[in-house]
């Protein structure tokens, strides 16, 4: 299986989700289902990038693929670890 790490933009908001969901539908057309997100740089996260990550582990989980994801800061990954995310 192809692996794959996308950025994720400093803030995840419904302006630029599209960004992302276009790059995770282009990998999954040329079979990279093993994909790492990056929240290096994220600082903010709205329900529009939480729709999206659901979106994207159910579209991976689909084609048994596998997601992960890296440097999370504390807080966001706290507020991911109470919506069941990771």
């Amino acid at each position: 299986m192809k692996h794959k790490e996308i950025p994720l933009p400093e803030s995840f908001c419904a302006e630029n989700t599209d960004k992302v969901k276009e790059n995770v539908l282009n990998l999954a057309k040329n079979n990279f289902f093993d994909i790492t997100l990056n929240f290096a740089q994220i600082k903010s996260i709205d329900t529009a990038g939480i729709g999206l990550l659901l979106i994207i582990r159910k579209h991976v989980e689909q084609n048994n693929g596998s997601l992960s994801f890296e440097n999370i800061p504390s807080d966001i990954k706290e507020f991911m670890e109470e919506l069941n995310i990771i």
